[in-house]
């Protein structure tokens, strides 16, 4: 029993030496400064973000770059200088004809002129890179982006192709009905376009007690995406199904508050808005979806590439460089046979807004 005992105290003794002599070394090594960075030392790449659209004369682009920084990534973004390019890199519109002949570079200068929203980021000012052209619908577009210090050039991967034009035919006529039944929306698509969005708008006027008039801003209904995966073919009818119209009043009751000093409400039109998105957008939306699978991995899609070209070597960039469209189309009143206007006037969802055809 004593030897027992003897064995247990020098076990014992030997133990916390061991944990003595393990605390010691411990504390030594987290006193240790390291004398590495975490950070990559691999520099910033650019990241481009542009969307052309034909009917316009002045084109925008945003470009920004990357950053690393050992401090608060929340301080670091509220300095515009750190994450973007301002006036240190060169960039130009680039334009081909159908068969991918250059016609001319158009030079693109640095804008202030859309402020940015409130958020993480620096606001309410923006950098934009913006170009005042006109384009042509048949012709291809590239990005161009060149930094002269380190020689890189980011650009697109091949020259992208304008959205073709949509014909919408269905509702036809100069009225719209809305009603319980379903709904049914059909228009011709457009060439390089595999998605498209279908808006209705509701613009409206206030008239005031005082005698004074407004109109707000119009209440939206989004009618869902459509996906098309034969973009590069022919023109095809496409058709959207609504499978009620009592959506479109509950969307007016929950966008237009009561007003005791409104007198009365009354519809200017209804505007039908079919939102084209280029092939490369379109992709690059389709990849931003949530997840409906039990894979929950993405996929991350750019069509954006860069490279040095002194050396030639590859580089890093990413983003996107698309085009867009929208096909509008104007509708000045609600059905009377459709019953339409009772259920805007008296239905359950909107009888409280005081809409009505009497001025």
């Amino acid at each position: 029993m004593v030897i027992f005992r003897e064995l247990q105290s020098v076990r014992f003794r030997k133990r916390n030496i061991f944990l003595l002599v393990f605390l010691f070394f411990l504390i030594c090594f987290c006193k240790c400064k390291p004398d590495f960075s975490i950070n990559s030392d691999s520099g910033d790449f650019p990241v481009i973000y542009g969307l052309l659209d034909v009917t316009d004369n002045t084109h925008y682009v945003k470009i920004y770059k990357s950053f690393v920084t050992e401090g608060n990534a929340y301080d670091v973004v509220k300095d515009i200088t750190q994450y973007s390019y301002i006036d240190s890199i060169e960039v130009f519109l680039n334009e081909y004809d159908v068969n991918n002949n250059f016609i001319r570079k158009i030079p693109m200068d640095t804008s202030t002129a859309i402020a940015k929203d409130s958020g993480l980021f620096f606001y309410p000012s923006q950098i934009l890179y913006v170009a005042n052209a006109v384009l042509n619908r048949d012709y291809l577009y590239e990005i161009e982006v060149f930094n002269p210090q380190t020689k890189d050039i980011a650009k697109v991967k091949r020259p992208i192709a304008m959205t073709g034009t949509v014909n919408i035919v269905r509702p036809a006529g100069s009225e719209i009905g809305i009603s319980d039944n379903t709904l049914t929306f059909e228009f011709y698509t457009g060439h390089n376009i595999n998605m498209y969005q279908l808006l209705l708008k509701l613009y409206y006027t206030e008239d005031f007690v005082d005698g004074t008039s407004q109109q707000p801003y119009p209440v939206v209904w989004d009618l869902g995406n459509m996906v098309d995966k034969n973009s590069g073919g022919g023109t095809k009818k496409l058709q959207l199904l609504v499978s009620s119209g009592g959506a479109f009043f509950q969307r007016i009751a929950n966008s237009i508050l009561e007003n005791n000093n409104v007198r009365a409400r009354h519809v200017d039109s209804i505007v039908l808005e079919v939102h084209s998105a280029g092939v490369d957008w379109g992709l690059y939306i389709q990849s931003n979806l949530p997840s409906s699978g039990i894979n929950q991995d993405r996929l991350h899609y750019s069509n954006i590439i860069a490279y040095n070209t002194e050396t030639g070597d590859e580089k890093y960039a990413t983003g996107v460089f698309s085009s867009r469209g929208i096909t509008t189309r104007k509708y000045n009143h609600l059905l009377l046979q459709s019953g339409s206007r009772d259920s805007l006037f008296h239905g359950r969802y909107t009888r409280h807004l005081k809409f009505t055809d009497i001025y």
